[in-house]
């Protein structure tokens, strides 16, 4: 038998035994009415007050009626349990030790043709099939200052593991928002330890010529980051569009991906003026240049043919590969000079043009053909 059927049983013996005191005290209130003399059992006459004794008799019944309704109060309401009792639902359960539920991997099975089944499985929704329904919260733990409301430790696994196929398979969520000189407020998610983050990328069907194919629900409020398959970030804006968030990379030294005396980057010079761009060939996965690299940060040159000038009229323009020229100048050729430079940053072409630059040299009146340089310091990613 329960522990709650041993108290279940116990509790209604006391009501039968109670409801037993209630029928002799009416008797005995009856049967006082006439009071009558004490005696002994051999008829004898007993000494003493009979007065003191019908209040003692009276005082005990009463004692048993409050009893009475004590229990019934009782009955009523939900036994919460304490330590070494069961829980009770519906009530306040009280623990000052610890618990331990644990499976040991011997006594059963943890597992079905569909996976691994969790240990422990609170349904908090409003349908009687589990995962299914929009109810409450599965699980909700309050931390005390200084300590967290869930602690998960594993020693090669993930300590605590949130899936969802909508939003938020972990969710932190601090309700103070004082930020000032003094701020009073909590960090929604926290990593402490040695404070490293991991993230899987997006699975390919999340990504169209490796960015990410669909719109942030968290628009226009919320704001998401997502890996692509290359480990390149992304961040949702607030139409719930993504962008790359870029960082430069520093190479451990500059390097000349350009060279249009040699050929260098597939572009061959001189460079006659022209309105038509001189493509490059792929520089990312190259000179240090990862695959994933958006763009190059460096230095752009021209100079003059077997040591003629630059006459003033040049202009050199550097831009992804695959769009239309731009209506701008990266260098304005010097008058007088052999080699002009200027820092310039670059994104790469995308799709057929991926990791590929176009450089343009034009300008009015009696332009000279001119040689390009690209010395890159360091990548976009």
């Amino acid at each position: 038998m329960s522990q709650n059927s041993d108290v279940r049983t116990l509790l209604d013996r006391l009501a039968a035994a109670e409801q037993r005191i209630g029928e002799l005290e009416a008797k005995l209130h009856r049967e006082s009415r006439e009071p009558s003399e004490p005696r002994h059992l051999d008829g004898r006459p007993k000494s003493g007050d009979s007065r003191q004794s019908r209040r003692d008799v009276f005082k005990f019944a009463g004692g048993a009626a409050a009893g009475m309704t004590a229990l019934a109060l009782l009955k009523s309401q939900p036994a919460s349990a304490a330590d070494g009792g069961s829980i009770i639902i519906g009530a306040t359960n009280m623990g000052e030790a610890q618990t331990t539920l644990e499976f040991d991997g011997t006594g059963g099975s943890l597992s079905n043709t569909s996976g691994p089944l969790p240990l422990l499985d609170l349904d908090a929704s409003t349908s009687s099939t589990a995962l299914v329904g929009s109810g409450g919260n599965g699980l909700q733990a309050l931390g005390d200052v200084g300590n967290a409301g869930v602690l998960g430790l594993a020693s090669s696994g993930v300590g605590v593991l949130g899936v969802t196929t909508d939003l938020g398979g972990v969710a932190g969520e601090s309700l103070s928002s004082t930020f000032g000189d003094t701020p009073d407020y909590g960090i929604d998610l926290v990593s402490i330890g040695n404070g490293n983050l991991g993230q899987f990328a997006l699975p390919a069907g999340g990504l169209t010529n490796g960015k990410p194919n669909f719109s942030s629900l968290l628009a226009p409020t919320g704001f998401e980051l997502v890996r692509d398959d290359t480990g390149g970030m992304w961040s949702s804006d607030s139409t719930g569009a993504f962008h790359p968030v870029l960082s430069v990379v520093p190479l451990p030294a500059p390097v000349r991906v350009i060279n249009t005396t040699d050929g260098t980057g597939g572009i061959v010079g001189p460079l006659a003026p022209s309105t038509t761009p001189h493509t490059s060939s792929a520089l990312a996965g190259t000179n240090g240049i990862p695959a994933n690299a958006v763009g190059v940060v460096g230095n752009l040159a021209i100079s003059g043919v077997g040591g003629a000038l630059l006459n003033g009229f040049g202009v050199a323009t550097i831009f992804p590969a695959g769009i239309a020229t731009p209506s701008t100048a990266n260098i304005n050729a010097g008058n007088g000079c052999f080699a002009i430079s200027n820092t310039v940053t670059v994104a790469f072409g995308t799709g057929v043009d991926a990791g590929k630059v176009s450089i343009v040299w034009n300008g009015g009146g009696p332009v000279q053909s001119a040689h390009a340089f690209l010395d890159v310091i360091g990548f976009l990613q």
